[in-house]
């Protein structure tokens, strides 16, 4: 029998087969700290948001985040979140944002409609973390959240999170522009 490596309650073992019918077990360290992120491009129009829209891509207003852990369903920690929008300058009106993180894909909400916990998706939904007022840093803006330390879990078999984007301030955005989040997780 050759060395293996198993999982056990979460933890990854090194079984050694010492060669004379017994065998030893060796802890392995994996790395716990993942980056994700997700980009969109908005709709090419400037039709104003009103407070609580949807801000996503055209069709659907929802987010994916895959591979946020090494382990399906494990409890993982968001440790910090940060959000660029691609424009030159914080739009009139632009204030704080929320994610709305779940575990599972919830139901699809377009663009520029009203942000809804839907019923169908409370059993899904994980909470929200607040972007602070974007910072224009010259062609960037930037909203960035660090000490988070949320923890949550992720759905039985599956590494991904899902999140819609909410506006909490009404506002006329600038067309087609670039939105990325970017959420840094590890091991609860």
């Amino acid at each position: 029998m050759s060395n293996r490596t198993a999982r056990y309650n979460g933890n990854a073992m090194r079984i050694i087969d010492n060669g004379d019918n017994s065998f030893s077990f060796a802890a392995i360290e994996l790395p716990s700290t993942k980056i994700s992120s997700t980009s969109f491009t908005r709709p090419a129009d400037i039709t104003a948001y009103t407070a609580n829209d949807v801000v996503g891509p055209a069709v659907t207003g929802n987010l994916s985040f895959s591979d946020v852990s090494m382990i399906s369903g494990a409890p993982i920690k968001i440790e910090s979140a940060m959000m660029e929008i691609d424009v030159a300058a914080v739009p009139s009106g632009m204030s704080t944002f929320r994610l709305h993180i779940y575990n599972a894909a919830p139901t699809a909400i377009a663009d520029n409609a009203a942000f809804n916990l839907i019923a169908a998706d409370r059993s899904k939904y994980l909470g929200y973390i607040t972007f602070t007022t974007p910072v224009d840093f010259g062609d960037t803006l930037i909203s960035d959240v660090s000490a988070l330390n949320k923890i949550i879990k992720l759905a039985d078999n599956s590494t991904s999170l899902y999140g819609i984007l909410e506006t909490i301030g009404a506002y006329t955005p600038t067309s087609a522009a670039v939105k990325k989040i970017t959420l840094v997780t590890s091991l609860a």
